[in-house]
């Protein structure tokens, strides 16, 4: 997928502010532009930004037999 020069450009300004990698920082800007009302991922030290809540994927993960939640795997 092609990344455009806006969002590379917002992806650097990312970075720099905020200490992100290239992946993260790119997946955000894509998502900032592209008007996202969310950003759901499993890494729990990626920060919410004005206007894009960063939602935790195990907040949604539903409950095992029992009764417990459902652990998330982070690799």
């Amino acid at each position: 997928m092609e990344v455009s020069r806006a969002i590379a450009r917002d992806a650097g300004a990312l970075r720099a502010a905020l200490g992100l990698g290239a992946a993260d920082a790119i997946q955000l800007a894509t998502a900032l532009c592209h008007r996202c009302t969310a950003f759901v991922t499993n890494d729990r030290a990626l920060p919410s930004l004005p206007g894009l809540p960063v939602l935790q994927l195990s907040s949604f993960s539903p409950p095992c037999r029992s009764g417990r939640k459902a652990r998330v795997s982070e690799s």
